[in-house]
């Protein structure tokens, strides 16, 4: 249903590390990405990141600061070359007002989402750093599709932990022949395992 969207709004290209929005900015718009990914992340009192989702192609995002009539409670910033359509907001209401099929679509994801992430949070806060680095791995090479290429700062930040536990723990995974890294790049070899490793069954 968001193929009603093609023809509206703008296609611009977006460096690594530029913002889409920031947490307190009033929304004009929506960001239909079409290549490339871009982090949703909230910052804590101490300032450090907490990524919440990391978003990629055909994907969505802001609009829910939209809806919900409220400036945006996280922020969006790329991770890689984005190639991005911005829908205004008007425009965009419009198809909500004018479309009920797409409106309801809307009204799944979010629901949808808002149950996935309310799961993740609940499962990851009950986990050690090892299992919640073995399951993030496992979404995060889904998300790829194949080799995972995020910094070693933004992987600590989505699984939650700090960099020196995070990077510990990749280097025994690598002993255990579970991921090959080569530089910021890593593949999983063991997808198996590191599914064990996740639910707690090693």
């Amino acid at each position: 249903m968001e193929q009603i969207l093609d023809e509206i709004g703008e296609k611009i290209d977006f460096k690594k590390n530029e913002i889409l929005f920031h947490d307190g900015n009033h929304p004009k718009g929506v960001f239909k990405i079409l290549k490339g990914k871009v982090k949703i992340y909230a910052c804590g009192d101490d300032g450090k990141e907490h990524i919440i989702h990391i978003a990629s192609k055909a994907e969505i995002i802001g609009f829910r600061a939209i809806l919900s009539g409220v400036p945006y409670k996280v922020s969006a910033k790329t991770l890689e070359y984005c190639h991005i359509q911005f829908i205004k907001k008007l425009d965009f209401m419009e198809v909500m007002n004018s479309n009920t099929k797409f409106r309801n679509n809307i009204i799944v994801k979010l629901s949808r989402e808002l149950g996935d992430r309310a799961l993740m949070v609940t499962t990851l806060s009950q986990k050690t750093v090892k299992s919640r680095l073995a399951l993030s791995l496992i979404q995060l090479n889904e998300i790829y599709n194949g080799t995972i290429t995020l910094s070693r700062e933004d992987l600590a930040n989505f699984i939650g932990t700090a960099t020196e536990n995070l990077i510990r723990t990749l280097k025994m995974f690598k002993t255990e022949k579970l991921i090959h890294i080569d530089g910021k790049k890593i593949e999983l070899l063991n997808t198996q395992k590191l599914n064990e490793i996740g639910k707690d069954l090693l």
